[in-house]
């Protein structure tokens, strides 16, 4: 495995075109230490705390919820996901990042504490817990007023372990059969 050194992530980061991602960059390797990948944009750490993937980019992504920002950071969990409550996900906020197949579920936006609770309104709405709605405006007050700091702390839930999350999905011929079978 490459090891980097500051002197190298340094290099890197004082290329970057964008001030605010090159300081969360700086957040992230006070927190996780060194990175296990880099390029010339980007930021890469595998498992660390209870995150499978963590990765600050060189870029801006205008997003207007719950406050206008710039998306460029994410944090990506495993976890077996749910396929019915995929919709509903990506109607509550379109910086979510689902991946069913390699069983992850996550957020892109400008800080940790809005990704972790983002990633946890992802796990409620799967679990059937909080409708979309409800998880919008939870999330709302937790960035825009400061409420719930648990949920932005840290995730509220146990993510599986990546084989068990790992989703192949059904072959063709099994969805088939599956549908044939769907009530309506």
């Amino acid at each position: 495995m490459l090891r980097y050194s500051k002197k190298d992530v340094n290099r890197v980061l004082s290329g970057w075109k964008h001030e605010e991602p090159a300081k969360q960059a700086r957040l992230m390797l006070e927190k996780y230490g060194m990175p296990d990948e880099m390029t010339s944009s980007r930021l890469i750490w595998h498992h660390r705390g209870s995150w499978k993937r963590i990765e600050v980019q060189d870029m801006h992504l205008l997003h207007n919820f719950p406050v206008p920002h710039h998306d460029f950071m994410s944090h990506v969990a495993a976890y077996k996901v749910n396929l019915d409550k995929t919709g509903d996900c990506f109607i509550c906020d379109t910086s979510i990042i689902i991946e069913a197949t390699a069983g992850e579920i996550g957020s892109r936006c400008h800080l940790e504490g809005a990704n972790t609770i983002t990633t946890n309104m992802i796990h409620e709405i799967m679990q059937g817990t909080r409708s979309w709605q409800d998880a919008q405006r939870f999330m709302y007050e937790a960035i825009a007023k400061k409420r719930h700091p648990e949920y932005m702390t840290s995730l509220q839930f146990e993510p599986p372990s990546e084989q068990a999350a790992h989703n192949p999905s059904l072959s063709y011929p099994e969805q088939a059969k599956a549908r044939r079978k769907a009530p309506g």
